[in-house]
């Protein structure tokens, strides 16, 4: 394993630099090109770095190393949002002025919007949570973006039930938080979350004695059960 993490480290330090890079030119820097190279050698770092993570899982046992994977994930789309901002920035100008003109917001949904690229959610409860942070992240907090533009992004990347609860929902500005609420309202149910990793545990199937497969497979289940209770502040005690 420690080769497969010397290779990783490499990579880890490459998306730093890119970072490091973001913040000290995101102001400055005029040449959309330059951020679209970034971009490009940031796709190739990461795809490289989840390789290298899916040859660890496969020997790490105890599932130590999974929580590197979720930092390393979160900084990838951090950056990978800023990027794009700033791109659409300098090849789309600066957002259109809001206003409360239901005729201006209604006009807004009309502009092309450049293409973010994020994982589709279709329902599970265990998987609201990462979804919509990572929404959050590249679409909510987006300042570029106005409301009826989040409202089509969020639109985009829903799939079955969750489509269904709000593709009545007429997309108009003041209307985006009402979406969100009916999400939440519906998937963000800490109680049956924590519920469903606890089940998913303990439907494990039966450990047989020099199995060490599934003992590798359990190891890991049960260190990712902990680290998402954990990450819902659940006190663990071990």
């Amino acid at each position: 394993m420690e080769d497969l993490k010397k290779k990783r480290t490499p990579l880890k330090a490459k998306i730093t630099r890119i970072e490091n890079w973001l913040s000290q030119k995101a102001s400055t820097e005029k040449d959309a090109l330059q951020f679209q190279f970034r971009q490009t050698e940031l796709k190739t770092c990461f795809l490289k770095y989840e390789e290298i993570m899916d040859q660890i899982d496969e020997i790490d046992e105890a599932g130590t190393e999974a929580e590197d994977r979720v930092t390393t994930e979160q900084k990838y789309f951090s950056i990978l949002a800023g990027l794009q901002r700033k791109m659409d920035e300098l090849l789309f100008g600066p957002p259109p002025l809001r206003s409360n003109s239901t005729q201006l917001t209604v006009a807004t949904a009309k502009v092309r919007l450049p293409e973010i690229t994020m994982q589709t959610y279709s329902g599970s409860f265990s998987e609201f949570n990462s979804f919509y942070q990572l929404f959050e992240a590249a679409i909510v907090n987006n300042e570029e973006l106005n409301n009826v533009q989040r409202f089509i992004y969020l639109k985009s990347f829903l799939r079955n039930e969750p489509l269904q609860l709000i593709d009545n929902i007429e997309v108009i500005d003041e209307n985006f938080d009402i979406a969100v609420k009916t999400l939440k309202d519906r998937y963000e149910n800490k109680s049956r979350v924590i519920s469903l990793h606890i089940q998913k545990l303990l439907k494990a199937p039966s450990l047989v004695k020099s199995n060490s497969k599934a003992l590798r497979e359990f190891l890991t289940l049960a260190q990712q059960t902990l680290l998402a209770l954990k990450n819902m502040s659940v006190p663990i005690e071990l």
